[in-house]
């Protein structure tokens, strides 16, 4: 092998060697997270607690519950908006429906 080609070939490795090291930088800087994470206790008051407890049971009750809604399940799109306009009524909150139509059902 002659000097020139096993200097080109050093020079190859060490060129892909710092791409590659370059692509792991890259790649650590896009998917690192800033800060640090809480790692103590989670700071709750009874009425976040309670806060908490009634978030979940809505998201039981329209991800567990009612299921799936979209189009072809056109009667479980209309139970889940009765149920949200049924859950804001007593905070106060007036709720209006905005029709429309896909694939002939409104």
């Amino acid at each position: 092998m002659s000097e020139l080609s096993w200097q080109f070939g050093r020079a190859a490795l060490l060129a892909l060697g710092g791409l590659g090291a370059l692509g792991a930088v890259a790649i650590w800087f896009m998917t690192a997270m800033p800060g640090r994470s809480y790692q103590g206790p989670p700071a709750t008051s009874p009425a976040h607690a309670r806060l908490a407890d009634s978030l979940r049971a809505h998201v039981v009750a329209l991800a567990a519950t009612l299921g799936e809604r979209n189009l072809e399940r056109h009667a479980e799109l209309e139970r889940a908006a009765s149920y949200v306009a049924a859950a804001l009524a007593p905070l106060g909150c007036s709720v209006e429906r905005q029709r429309f139509e896909a694939r002939g059902q409104s």
